[in-house]
């Protein structure tokens, strides 16, 4: 792009509304927004945000006297600030409104919003297979009625030397999965694993390869991935001690009915016993 004050028209949508692209420096908050949100959603609208790289609802601003004024999205454009992008694309209106028709909209674009039905937005939220997209909905499950996921707790946790504890979160279907490769892997049913420093490094390694190897996400999906690779690995190494197991056996066949042809036999020849030795031809 070219300046930073620069506006760039992008789409005429009629009506004196264009879709634009600009500096998000370029954009003006209104002294006043009756809309406010937690740092916690901010935090995670922004985390969004960065995932895709782009907003997927656009501000609306209007071209005023004072440059671009934000009417609805504040908290978007705050966001993508937070997210790290430079420009973003925007709803301009270029009706020249008066301070009381963008304060109107400010006003109604607030209030008209719709309500939730708790129980279509339940249904909905039952149907995000990943926690990490769950997470991406800020939807509270408790507000929700959703029971809450077994938990271990770990406030008594001793290990007798010092440690860091993570918490990874599974749906049961991946639970299932993962707990499945560490009994696997352990021979042991426990909710509480602990390894080494290094080991875990070399972890998070594997998950960020898996991530970009498989074009994935999210980590949960990446850890399903990984526990895929280990189920296809293990597969592949049992058919392949039980074909070593059985030419193992084969051969040992072989050569018992090699030791039985060859070995010596005592023969009666003229009411003497005589040792003879069978040919192998």
């Amino acid at each position: 792009m070219g300046n930073k004050g620069e506006v760039h028209k992008l789409l005429e949508l009629g009506q004196g509304l264009w879709i634009c692209k600009t500096h998000v420096d370029n954009l003006k908050e209104q002294d006043i927004n009756a809309r406010v949100m937690t740092k916690e959603m901010l935090t995670q609208l922004s985390r969004n945000i960065k995932k895709r790289n782009y907003m997927e609802s656009l501000p609306y601003c209007a071209q005023t006297k004072k440059g671009i004024e934000i009417i609805s999205g504040h908290h978007r454009v705050r966001a993508a600030r937070m997210a790290g992008m430079k420009e973003i694309h925007i709803l301009l209106d270029t009706n020249k409104l008066r301070k009381s028709e963008i304060t109107a909209r400010q006003l109604a674009h607030n209030s008209i919003s719709g309500i939730d039905d708790k129980q279509m937005l339940k249904k909905l939220f039952d149907q995000i297979g990943d926690v990490d997209l769950r997470l991406e909905s800020f939807l509270d499950p408790v507000e929700l009625s959703i029971e809450p996921v077994d938990t271990i707790p770990l406030t008594n946790l001793s290990a007798g030397v010092d440690f860091q504890s993570i918490s990874l979160l599974f749906l049961p279907s991946q639970f299932t999965q993962f707990d499945e490769i560490m009994d696997t892997l352990s021979g042991k049913e426990v909710g509480v694993y602990a390894i080494n420093e290094e080991i875990f490094d070399r972890f998070k390694e594997a998950v960020s390869k898996t991530k970009d190897l498989d074009n994935i996400k999210q980590v949960s999906m990446a850890i399903s991935r990984m526990c895929d690779i280990v189920e296809e690995h293990n597969a592949q190494e049992e058919a392949r001690r039980e074909q070593e197991k059985q030419e193992q056996d084969r051969r040992v066949v072989e050569r018992d009915y090699i030791i039985d042809e060859g070995q010596e036999i005592t023969e009666m020849s003229d009411g003497k016993a005589v040792k003879t030795r069978k040919s192998l031809d």
